[in-house]
């Protein structure tokens, strides 16, 4: 009897072993996504923050409503704000596009 209890613990111990490794294995795959999710998903808040810090310039320059910079900040920090300012972009874009048209055409009115 005590050599069947003998080889049932060290089956048991060879079990848990593999169990361990295959754990190990597990986790670090685990933390490999995670690592590679965290990535991707901190390279698209930086792309969102920067593109958010542009409209916002762009609203300064093209139509003349200024916002401070700490403030600008904080709006691109802000995932509310970020995705409302994101919104609006298109918008502000085809502005200020009809903006860069009215003062062609009046520069040139001032040559005639």
């Amino acid at each position: 009897m005590a050599a069947g209890k003998g080889q049932t613990l060290g089956a048991l111990v060879i079990d848990l072993r593999a169990n361990v490794a295959q754990l190990q294995a597990d986790m670090d795959e685990i933390k490999t996504k995670v690592k590679q999710s965290s990535r991707e998903m901190n390279s698209a808040m930086k792309s969102d923050f920067m593109e958010t810090k542009q409209t916002l310039a762009l609203v300064r320059d093209d139509l003349g409503v200024g916002i401070p910079r700490e403030m600008r900040s904080v709006i691109a920090s802000s995932e509310l704000a970020r995705d409302a300012i994101l919104g609006i972009r298109d918008a502000l874009i085809g502005i200020a596009f009809i903006n860069i048209g009215v003062e062609f055409f009046e520069k040139i009115q001032k040559f005639f």
